[in-house]
């Protein structure tokens, strides 16, 4: 999740940055060893789809529990048999996982004892406490130069044309936008329609 937060860059984990000794002597330094894992386009559209998770999916319990307003992508987790529960979610300023569950499978966390009603509720406290703290300001993700919008048909779920009724702004990578446009929508379905035909 902090590739994807780091904009497509791949941050090897580290244990130890500088040893010393006792006369302030470096003995060992170690520095962040940084790859490239998913394009900045790629990642973005990740986050934008799991914003939506936030806003209006299984995690949409943050704004109301927590209150908080700030851009969030994250994405909650449950095993079938309520095992183990997560909400693994990050913002422009910090990646968090949270997991629920117990050691020996065999012991389940209950009915219900899903991520959005378990994990979640601890990842907005402590997520919350944090920005609170730490006085960090709100901040939107930043979005790649090779990122558009567009106007979607939400039927067809492809670029609307002039006649589809209900429509939304889709994201897409300029390298990848769809180039059939709605055909569920057009001129001639609405001539045959008025004509009494199959619309």
């Amino acid at each position: 999740y902090s590739t994807i937060a780091n904009r497509g860059t791949h941050i090897k984990p580290l244990d130890i940055l500088k040893v010393t000794d006792k006369n302030e002597n470096t003995v060992e330094q170690n520095f962040p060893e940084r790859s490239v894992a998913i394009s900045e386009e790629t990642a973005y559209l990740i986050t934008n789809m799991m914003e939506d998770v936030v806003d209006n999916g299984t995690g949409k319990r943050l704004r109301w529990h927590n209150d908080f307003r700030y851009p969030i992508a994250g994405k909650t987790g449950t095993t079938n048999d309520f095992t183990d529960a997560w909400f693994c979610g990050f913002t422009p300023k910090i990646a968090v996982v949270v997991w629920v569950g117990l050691k020996d499978p065999t012991y389940k966390l209950g009915p219900n004892a899903t991520g959005s009603n378990t994990a979640l509720p601890l990842w907005g406290d402590f997520v919350t406490m944090v920005y609170k703290k730490l006085k960090w300001e709100s901040e939107d993700f930043i979005v790649p130069e090779g990122i558009v919008e567009i106007e979607t048909c939400r039927e067809s779920m492809k670029p609307a044309g002039p006649y589809c009724p209900k429509t939304y702004m889709e994201k897409y990578n300029k390298n990848y936008i769809p180039t059939e446009k709605c055909d569920i929508h057009t001129a001639r379905n609405i001539n045959n329609n008025s004509r009494g035909g199959r619309y």
